[in-house]
């Protein structure tokens, strides 16, 4: 989501290479992004974005809005959201439609 290829980007998959070999494979996180994103520039302009498993998502960057970690969050992970105050009432999948609590969402 930032209008640059994955060559430009250095970000070919959810698995990348750390270096010139098979063997140094790394999964992609909102840390690799080093870009800017869409909703970056939204946030520039004064606009507020909500993004819900839009990889890579783990860690959770800041943004004006609301964003909620993607697929790759480890299981293990304490904070999968931000604000850390929006989250989902449960991580568990369901069919269910995903409930958030925050005060200033819409």
């Amino acid at each position: 989501m930032t209008g640059n290829t994955p060559g430009q980007l250095g970000i070919y998959g959810f698995r990348n290479r750390k270096d010139n070999t098979y063997d140094g494979l790394s999964i992609a996180t909102s840390e690799s992004v080093k870009e800017p994103t869409v909703w970056d520039l939204i946030g520039e302009r004064g606009g507020k974005s909500l993004l819900i498993g839009v990889p890579p998502g783990y860690p959770p960057k800041q943004l004006e809005g609301w964003r909620i970690s993607c697929f790759l969050t480890p299981p293990s992970a304490k904070s999968f959201t931000h604000p850390p105050t929006c989250r989902p009432r449960s991580r568990r999948s369901s069919a269910r439609p995903l409930h958030l609590r925050h005060p200033e969402l819409p």
